[in-house]
């Protein structure tokens, strides 16, 4: 058997039930499952060669000089792009959007399913259930 703090270093409760947006939480949590297997294929990816899981756009997109200003969005290995909410009840984000390749592939917006052309600059809603987050279509992982 070992030690197990349940409480956390500060003493206090971390159950998900006891937080004010649980259900954001155990959505949060049922996202991170659902891409097992894609974080473990990019970490095991980052061990070999070093390559970042979580990365600036330019890392994949070095000749798009548009993704060496987007320093609010990340990529999250080579098929998701992130584009987190900072803004208190944001209910919007502006979100630049890669060009792909040069048959200019789209993107996929992971809740809503909405298909955009890259190489553009989009204004994307948002709630706490459904943050931009996007998919390569051309991806192997299924979204």
């Amino acid at each position: 058997p070992f030690p197990n703090n349940e409480c956390g270093f500060s003493g206090g409760h971390n159950e998900v039930w006891l937080f004010k947006y649980s259900e954001q939480i155990i959505n949060i949590v049922r996202l991170r499952e659902s891409l097992r297997d894609y974080i473990e294929y990019h970490l095991n990816i980052s061990n070999q060669n070093g390559t970042p899981i979580l990365r600036p756009m330019f890392y994949d997109f070095n000749d798009d000089l548009k993704c060496y200003q987007s320093e609010d969005q990340y990529m999250f290995g080579t098929d998701y792009l992130v584009a987190p909410v900072y803004t208190y009840q944001a209910t919007s984000r502006s979100v630049y959007l890669p060009k792909i390749d040069q048959y200019n592939s789209v993107w996929q917006h992971y809740y809503t399913k909405i298909f955009y052309q890259g190489g553009q600059r989009y204004n994307i809603s948002t709630t706490l259930n459904d943050f931009p987050l996007f998919q390569k279509i051309q991806s192997i992982w299924n979204c």
